[in-house]
């Protein structure tokens, strides 16, 4: 059994709570059934729990036979001990009253924790059951652990150690440590708030994020991390919020054992928070731990500032309560979503906090990562707006069947005109023509069908045929091989888009038309020699024929497929001219 002597000394004070934290909500700091301890002792509203405590030692005294004497002398020997763990001066108690308060909260507070009480005395007290364990955990009203570890092992048969003391006083407050609580306790408040903490796993994360983030940090600089956005608006930029009670989502393989164990997932965009149900005691709560956290040193981390830190973000109206209500992350009992939202914005007041060793810093800067990105933030809003129900989503699941057969459709088209209709050789708008249309037209000699027999052009057209003739009678040019068949010049038409004259209509005329062009192109282009004689008997104008009769064959409306003489990317003659044309030949 572990004597008095060793269990540790507590080296800290029991601080009254600061009067920056108590101006905000001076009620959540103090006890509203039992006093525990020389703080709260003499309020008013709480002598008759006094009246209930003495009952409540006698009772204890005379079933157990105590030695009463015996308690008496213990606690003297330890006043010096007790009157230096109060921050606050004890001048005005005397001795006599300190030792009665020790005896009388300590013995009630170790048959609490034995589960060991006459159940008719303390419900004569509305509320005890919910309030007692809410009070025992106040900042003001606490009594030093070495004081209730004398009591315990005078008062319980065969007690056990520290340890077992500190185990029951869990078992009593509903909390399952991860480990063996510590020997070095302070007060039930030091002890429950040290077994309050985040998996061994969760914090193993935070001790390598928090390596990495100081090995690329340059010398000497501090650890520097932005907030994050409130609930509404993270759901804006696509983030999912999913909560439910820590018993269904415990996870020991991921990290997931208490209320601090909050994750955020980039793949899945959210942001699992265990469920934190809000009652008329969670401020209370919340105050009482981060006061104590105020008081620890520096380099130990304060979880319960953290995670209000972090809640607080998320919340700043009564829209974003409703959000994280509606998600599982808050179970909201009070009824009010706007009375949350103000409890969270004002438990930030006046606390401070240890920046560099925030906890859920990563967190944070995975959350703003995300929201960086604009992206995220347009398919969150098309979500939003267009996919917020089943039957928008189905609309546009049909709008975009039916734009995509559109397109499929549009393209087999386009293919199947284009394998059709290779190129199209087109008639000048009438807009161009209506500035100059002779430049359009040709003043010799027409090529194609949409100049043919045009009056001043009837001799070229006659010359053209005799030509022809004169080809047909010397199969060795090759002509008939040439132009292989009728077949492929009837073809030809298809390349003309505008309605042809109505003389060419017939098929057969349309074919000795292209012939009779075809021929002149092939002995222009061979420079095959004729007799100029049937142009002009005047030697002197052929130069000027040759003239004429290569600026007709510029013209838009003048050209034949070049196809059929030549195979070529190239689609006629003025289409060949002008791929080679360079801008040095006007200075010629």
């Amino acid at each position: 059994m572990q004597s008095q002597a060793e269990v540790t000394e507590n080296r800290s004070c029991f601080y009254r709570v600061p009067h920056r934290l108590r101006e905000v909500n001076e009620k959540a700091y103090e006890p509203n059934v039992v006093s525990i301890g020389p703080y709260h002792y003499y309020k008013p509203h709480l002598q008759a729990m006094q009246a209930i405590k003495r009952s409540f030692f006698w009772k204890i005294a005379v079933e157990k036979n105590l030695n009463v004497e015996a308690l008496e002398m213990t606690m003297s020997n330890l006043e010096p001990r007790i009157r230096k763990c109060y921050k606050e001066e004890l001048s005005h108690l005397q001795s006599k009253n300190l030792l009665e308060i020790m005896v009388f909260d300590g013995c009630f507070i170790v048959q609490l924790i034995q589960k060991n009480y006459p159940v008719e005395d303390l419900f004569k007290v509305g509320r005890i059951q919910t309030d007692i364990p809410n009070d025992l955990l106040l900042l003001e009203n606490q009594l030093p652990f070495f004081v209730l570890f004398e009591l315990y092992r005078m008062m319980v048969p065969n007690a056990g150690d520290v340890r077992h003391l500190a185990s029951s006083a869990l078992s009593f407050f509903k909390i399952s440590p991860f480990s063996p609580p510590k020997t070095d306790i302070m007060h039930l408040l030091d002890l429950v708030h040290s077994c309050q903490h985040p998996s061994p796993l969760g914090i193993k994360q935070h001790e390598l994020f928090k390596a990495k983030a100081a090995a690329a940090a340059e010398p000497n600089s501090q650890r520097s991390w932005k907030f994050i956005r409130s609930a509404s608006e993270l759901e804006g930029a696509g983030i999912c919020f999913f909560g439910d009670h820590i018993d269904k989502m415990k996870d020991q393989s991921r990290g997931i054992v208490n209320m601090f164990d909050i994750m955020f997932t980039k793949d899945t965009k959210v942001l699992k928070i265990p469920t934190l149900q809000v009652n008329d005691r969670t401020e209370s709560c919340f105050r009482n731990y981060m006061a104590y956290e105020q008081f620890l040193p520096r380099w130990k981390p304060n979880y319960f500032v953290d995670y209000v830190v972090f809640m607080d973000n998320l919340i700043n109206t009564g829209k974003d309560v409703q959000i994280l209500c509606e998600n599982g992350v808050i179970d909201n009992w009070l009824g009010d979503d706007e009375a949350v939202a103000l409890m969270f914005n004002k438990l930030r007041d006046s606390i401070y906090m240890m920046s560099e060793n925030f906890y859920y810093a990563e967190i944070f800067d995975r959350v703003n990562e995300h929201c960086q990105r604009k992206w995220n933030k347009w398919m969150a809003a098309l979500k939003k707006n267009y996919f917020n129900t089943p039957w928008s989503l189905l609309s546009f699941l049909a709008a975009l069947a039916l734009l995509l057969f559109t397109l499929l459709q549009t393209i087999f088209s386009v293919l199947s005109y284009l394998k059709q209709k290779t190129f199209t050789i087109l008639k000048m708008h009438h807009r161009l023509g209506e500035v100059n249309e002779k430049t359009y037209e040709p003043n010799v000699i027409s090529v194609g069908p949409y100049h043919h027999r045009e009056p001043h052009l009837a001799r070229m057209e006659d010359i053209k045929m005799r030509w022809f003739e004169k080809f047909v009678e010397k199969p060795h040019l090759g002509l008939n091989q040439f132009l292989k068949g009728n077949e492929t010049l009837g073809k030809s038409r298809k390349w003309y888009e505008h309605p042809l004259p109505p003389v060419l209509e017939d098929k057969a005329k349309f074919v000795d038309m292209m012939k009779g062009d075809l021929d002149y192109f092939s002995k222009l282009g061979q420079h095959v020699s004729c007799d100029m004689r049937m142009i002009n008997p005047n030697p002197g104008h052929r130069g000027h024929f040759y003239r004429l009769a290569a600026s007709a064959l510029d013209f838009l409306r003048g050209d034949p497929p070049y196809l059929p003489i030549k195979t070529t990317r190239t689609k006629h003659l003025l289409g060949l001219v002008y791929s080679t044309f360079h801008p040095s030949l006007l200075r010629k």
